[in-house]
């Protein structure tokens, strides 16, 4: 009897087996289908991000984001470029622009194609102010180095402005213009300019605000960032003065500007931003203070 059951068993084993195959088989055809679902839906999406999202790489020399009510795209360009290198004389310069593409019921590949372009707004429009003063900046860094050169019989000097994308989420975007200027001694500063995605319009801090009393508020959450660190750090030195007579005294900080250098992070916390030497000896650099959720939302 067990002679009679052993190829029964083998036969069983080999169902089995040619069950396991096709159904492998099965799966295997699943997955190519899907993964080829998941592959063209990719594309498309990829597609599309290119066009909706900022493009925070600066090699790649541009970024780009929805402007639903200009009916387009917008996208930062390196528009003019400035290098110079001798023995004593060093210039790195990439000034960027906007430049609006006003495309409505495009395709994805006619919008790609026009977003090749790199010619700023210098239009009359918000966005071309932005680029305007951009360009006035740079240019007179660039003459400044250019005198320099004349004018230094001896040492050196160098210029370095780069620009870079902050991106906080589908509202709002931040152009950071770095600047760097060297010698005996280095200054470093930057500008920062907030765009709203939905407008075009650049913000300024009062634009969040109904009232000035965040000015009261905002400034008080910086001093007490700036206490806290000094009495943790002694290397750590802030200009401070308060009191009624705190206005008399130049070079200390008394409250913060109503045009105060600011981005938004993806958390929505704003950044105070204080360049070189305003609210701190130069040593200390730039000067970041992230405001948190609770003190003042932005919605």
């Amino acid at each position: 009897m067990g002679n009679n059951k052993e190829p029964n068993s083998h036969k069983g084993l080999e169902a089995v087996k040619r069950a396991i195959k096709m159904a492998k088989a099965e799966k295997q055809k699943f997955r190519r289908k899907r993964n080829i679902r998941f592959m063209r839906n990719s594309l498309v999406m990829l597609m599309c991000l290119v066009i909706t999202l900022p493009n925070l790489s600066s090699s790649m020399g541009y970024a780009m984001g929805k402007l639903p009510i200009l009916g387009g795209v917008f996208k930062v360009v390196t528009f003019r470029e400035y290098h110079y290198m001798d023995d004593r004389f060093e210039a790195d310069v990439d000034v960027p622009g906007i430049t609006v593409i006003e495309k409505k019921n495009s395709s994805i590949d006619d919008l790609l194609d026009t977003a090749k372009s790199d010619k700023p707004d210098f239009g009359n429009n918000e966005i071309a102010v932005v680029n305007a003063e951009i360009k006035a900046i740079t240019n007179q860094l660039i003459e400044e180095f250019k005198e320099n050169k004349k004018k230094i019989k001896e040492g050196y000097s160098n210029l370095s402005i780069k620009y870079d994308i902050i991106e906080s989420d589908d509202k709002y975007l931040t152009i950071r213009l770095m600047t760097y200027r060297g010698g005996a001694s280095g200054f470093e500063e930057d500008h920062y300019y907030t765009i709203d995605l939905k407008t075009g319009k650049k913000l300024v801090l009062s634009d969040f605000f109904d009232n000035k009393e965040y000015i009261e508020v905002l400034t008080n959450e910086v001093k007490a960032q700036m206490k806290a660190e000094m009495a943790e750090n002694a290397d750590s030195v802030y200009f401070i003065k308060e009191g009624k007579n705190s206005k008399a005294e130049a070079g200390f900080f008394n409250k913060i500007k109503r045009n105060q250098q600011f981005y938004i992070d993806k958390e929505k916390c704003i950044h105070l931003i204080f360049n070189e030497g305003e609210v701190a000896p130069n040593c200390m650099g730039k000067l970041d203070f992230k405001i948190p959720t609770e003190v003042l939302k932005i919605q």
